[in-house]
């Protein structure tokens, strides 16, 4: 990119030396001779150029012509002395003869006065092993090409057809590296093209360059930062690596002829931080780059570089699930990274080598292999153009409740990507952030900010770009012979500044799924300014509560939403019920932290670039219970209050600030913690229990729980040791305001809470058995006629399993749920002695 072009020099002083570089490079018509000296023509062949005049002169003793072999011009006869000439206007191979004479035989070639790359392909037989002109925009020495603009080449999907040349023998003055506009003359030639880069090309152009006319200066990008992502405080040779953290880092070029450099530093940046920062064994770090050689081999040795094709992407994820289960079987969690960098195509994925994309299917299949291994937490990054495509097909696998799932794209799902030599700026911020103690979702956020900015930097330049071509134009005739030339980069670069600003408007994609399995578990979410995040429930039923707290700017944490949710299948299902709405801010990022009210359940978290949905209210009156604090065995949620006797008017509300609950119950703290909640008029307050997540026990005791309105209004319960404690309190029997009181007097009881609150104990889940498609019941309830029942329902359009999840045996949701797996896995479990309906998932 030309970042500081316009502090280089004034527009001024350009525009002056642009001028008269214009001036001197512009050649002016000339006349070229052809004698007959006898019985032919010499030179038999001519070169010039469109706007050239050839003349032919019969010295001879006896008459001649001038006759064209296709018609285009014919002298008539030329008497001895006498001339003939014609302007050629249209570059081409002309060959004619003489009339009279037809033994007698020449040629004129007419080649452009100036040729851009595309006019340059186009006629590459004609310009073959001649001296041309070719205007275009210079890379740099590492890339030695002439390119129909930089910009376009930093982009990363595969370059259009005809495009770039290559450029061989001297080379231009630095200061035109990155992207500055020359007119090259050389000699050219032709070699055969295989790299998806340039996958509309069959040849390759050279030039071998003899001289340069310079007319705009490119910029060099940013400098590569050593050191950047080193070891932060982390002694590598003294701790050993974790042997569950798994990485495979994708990349499908990088040599002279298709790539730009900074496709390799995405791999060693993140390979770098892997290894020094987040304590990956470098053995389980895959690396797949280009043809199987290393971009920089005292980075990363060639030995352990496998080439970018889809078999080795496929073995590299079969190798890590084979490993991923072994840390399963051992009792270890573990954790895959996976990141795509270099060109992405709209609609077929990532560019491998050779003719190979990476598309989303495929990539589906192999990530599934990893979540069947029992992975823990998956981290999945795209920075090619069209990314987002990628990132949101994985949303459709089937997680069976056991993988957090974090994808994110720089890239839009219909917008192109941008990097410089150094890499993704994406990629590299959210490196940064994750280097410098960021959890993962803020360093995205950070990434999508910076990256935006990035764009919108790359967008100005373009514009300054367009500028100056316009600036130049203005100072050119009509028929000078770099208009025309300038005029198509000048449509191009608008195309360019537009493609950027679609890519500003479609934003980058990024989503998580998390697991929720335990009561008061929560989650945090990071909703980008002017955006707002889509909350997706899914399951195989069921229904529940979930608040949303804001994290305060102090730390502290607010309860804004109370979210009834349900599922199909689920007691009092409605359809849209699975799915929640929060926003942003226009100016500034909103944290926000799910919180698990009941049950077990995934949600899928989209963080939306605009609030084209509608916010969703709080509707907590649907469902039983509240909850308060989380499940993370700190109480630093909460104040260290210390009062004989503390009461909260409305712990249920939406509103309420944790720091107004107290930490410390007992004479350490709070010795008597009364508080107030409502009862709505549904079934689910039928069966309540009141559960209490104690951290710490400085001193053990009994307590007693009261509850006036409850079937069974006073439990006394002894606190020993950290834990999990549940008194029953079964049916609060009135509606409206209800009351509870913990009391931790006389005896000196002393504990700090983690989280607590009320739950029902209703169940709400579907009522039928996983399996039993045709809802027969009974002993054995699964059988060889549910089998037969769903092939009527798959291939026979016969009646749909009631509810629907009883013939989703294997657990897979999604749309359809029920198809020919479950048949297989219901046959393999009937006859086969496989897994039971639904083991993975209930």
């Amino acid at each position: 990119m030309r970042t500081n072009r316009l502090h280089l020099l004034s527009a001024v002083i350009w525009l002056i030396i642009a001028a008269v570089a214009f001036q001197t490079s512009i050649a002016s018509a000339v006349t070229v001779d052809v004698s007959i000296p006898g019985f032919s023509f010499s030179p038999s062949t001519v070169v010039v150029k469109t706007g050239d005049t050839v003349r032919w002169t019969n010295n001879h003793s006896v008459p001649h012509t001038s006759t064209s072999d296709t018609f285009v011009w014919d002298s008539g006869t030329l008497s001895p002395g006498q001339q003939y000439s014609r302007v050629f206007s249209t570059p081409g191979v002309f060959p004619y003869h003489c009339a009279i004479h037809p033994m007698m035989m020449g040629t004129v070639i007419v080649l452009e006065d100036l040729y851009t790359i595309p006019k340059l392909y186009d006629n590459a037989s004609l310009v073959e092993g001649q001296q041309v002109r070719v205007f275009g925009e210079y890379l740099h020495p590492g890339d030695s090409k002439l390119v129909t603009s930089y910009s376009r080449y930093q982009q990363r999907r595969p370059m259009p057809p005809f495009s770039a040349a290559f450029l061989d023998g001297a080379l231009p003055d630095p200061i035109y590296n990155y992207g500055g506009n020359l007119i090259v003359t050389g000699v050219i030639s032709r070699s055969p093209n295989n790299h998806p880069e340039f996958p509309g090309d069959s040849i390759f152009i050279h030039i071998s360059a003899i001289s340069y006319e310079y007319l705009l200066p490119g910029s060099p990008p940013p400098p590569k930062v050593q050191g950047l992502y080193e070891s932060i405080g982390v002694d590598k040779d003294g701790d050993a690596c974790d042997p569950c953290k798994f990485a495979i880092l994708v990349s499908g070029g990088g040599d002279s002829l298709g790539n730009d450099p900074g496709f390799w530093e995405d791999i060693e940046n993140l390979y770098n931080h892997k290894v020094n920062n987040e304590n990956y064994c470098p053995e389980n770090i895959k690396v797949i780059y280009f043809e199987g050689n290393s971009g920089d081999a005292t980075a990363i040795a060639d030995s352990l570089v496998d080439a970018a094709t889809e078999a080795n992407v496929k073995a590299a994820h079969e190798e890590i699930a084979r490993k991923v289960a072994e840390c399963t079987r051992n009792g270890d969690s573990a954790t895959v990274q996976k990141m795509f960098s270099n060109h992405g195509a709209d609609g077929d994925g990532v560019v491998l080598t050779g003719d190979e994309f990476l598309g989303p299917d495929e990539l589906r299949a192999m990530q599934q292999m990893i979540i069947d291994s029992c992975c823990k937490f998956l981290y999945d990054e795209f920075t090619e153009c069209y990314g987002g495509q990628m990132a949101d097909s994985l949303k459709n696998l089937d997680d069976k409740k056991k993988t957090e799932i974090h994808a994110n794209s720089a890239a839009g799902s219909s917008t192109i990507s941008v990097g410089d030599e150094n890499g993704s700026p994406y990629l590299r911020e959210k490196i940064n952030q994750l280097a410098g103690g960021s959890d993962y979702e803020s360093a995205v956020d950070s990434a999508k900010k910076t990256y935006k900015k990035f764009l919108e930097d790359v967008r100005d330049q373009i514009q300054d770009e367009i500028d100056e071509i316009q600036g130049i134009l203005d100072t050119l005739t009509d028929n000078d012979s770099l208009r025309a030339a300038l005029e198509d980069q000048k449509a191009e670069k608008e195309q360019e500044k537009q493609d950027v600003e679609d890519a500003l408007a479609d934003g980058s994609v990024s989503w998580v799924r998390l697991q929720f399995k335990e009561y008061c578990d929560w989650k945090k979410i990071v909703v980008p300014p002017g955006g707002q995040a889509k909350i997706t429930y899914t399951g195989t039923g069921g229904c529940g509560n979930s608040s949303v707290y804001e994290e305060q700017p102090d730390g502290s944490k607010k309860r804004v939403k109370v979210w009834n949710w349900n599922l199909p299948g689920s007691s009092g299902y409605q359809p849209g019920n699975e799915t929640r709405v929060i926003n942003g801010d226009n100016d500034s990022t909103r944290v926000f932290w799910i919180h698990n009210d009941n049950g077990e359940f995934t949600v899928t978290v989209d963080a939306l670039n605009d609030q084209s949905l509608p916010e969703t209210i709080s509707n907590q009156q649907e469902f039983a219970g509240f909850s308060v604090g989380g499940r993370d065995n700190s109480p630093a949620e909460f104040s260290n209050i210390v009062a004989p006797l503390y009461f909260v008017p409305a712990i249920d509300a939406v509103g309420l600030n944790l720091m107004a609950v107290p930490a410390l119950w007992g004479p350490c703290g709070v010795l008597q913690f009364e508080f107030d909640f409502t009862v709505f008029p549904n079934p689910w307050w039928n069966d309540m229990e009141f559960v209490l997540d104690v951290s710490q026990v400085l001193q053990p005791g009994p307590i007693s729980v009261t509850c006036e309105q409850a079937e069974i209004p006073v439990t006394n319960l002894n606190i020993s040791t950290p834990g999990r404690y549940t008194v029953h309190l079964g049916a609060i029997l009135s509606t409206g305001m209800a009351h509870m009181m913990i009391d931790m007097q006389p005896t000196p009881v002393c504990f700090t809470v983690d989280a607590w609150g009320l739950r029902s104990l209703v169940s709400t889940w579907p009522e039928f058995i996983c399996g039993d498609a045709n809802g027969s019941g009974g002993d054995p309830a699964v059988d060889i006629d549910d089998i037969v029942y769903l092939i009527n329902y798959v291939f026979g359009g016969g009646p749909a399993p009631v509810p629907l999840e009883s013939g989703d045996a294997n657990c897979s949701g999604g749309d359809p749920s029920v198809d020919i797996d479950d048949i297989v896995y219901l046959i393999n479990y009937v006859f086969g002695g496989g897994p039971a309906p639904c083991a993975d998932c209930l």
